[in-house]
């Protein structure tokens, strides 16, 4: 989950990075900042596999095809070390921790194609009828220890 993740989590700590800059609580030297417990208020996405030169393929096994985009992800905690020249920010250690909050569920998108769309709508009765679609929650942590700047 966590490499598949990197992009949105860096996101999320540079936005936090920024804030503690603006308030000129980011030093030269290295410091621990904890990051805060909240809904990261952020679009998260797992897309499937691709292959080069291919369209996207219909992967069952991989994450993304099951897990597409996130309803919610949130921040539970963790640390994340900040230094700062100027206006340059560094940041390192990052050890945030996640949880993705989603439904599985066949969701069409406006990039599939019309059929698709209508079958999904005429199965969204059915869906709430029997609960085929269901919540769930992955927890994952960040543990990457290189030295990122902006």
């Amino acid at each position: 989950m966590g490499s598949r993740t990197t992009i949105p989590m860096d996101s999320f700590y540079w936005k936090y990075a920024g804030e503690l800059h603006k308030k000129h609580q980011i030093t030269p030297d290295w410091q621990t900042f904890k990051l805060p417990v909240q809904d990261t208020k952020m679009r998260w996405s797992l897309s499937s596999t691709k292959s080069p030169g291919r369209v996207k393929q219909m992967d069952f096994s991989d994450a993304g095809f099951w897990l597409g985009t996130a309803e919610r992800v949130d921040s539970t905690g963790g640390t994340i070390e900040l230094r700062c020249e100027g206006s340059a920010i560094f940041m390192k250690n990052t050890r945030g921790a996640f949880r993705w909050s989603d439904r599985i569920d066949s969701n069409a998108n406006k990039n599939d194609p019309w059929w698709f769309q209508t079958l999904e709508k005429v199965n969204e009765a059915a869906e709430w009828l029997t609960g085929a679609d269901f919540p769930f929650v992955i927890d994952w942590n960040d543990g990457r220890e290189e030295i990122r700047g902006k």
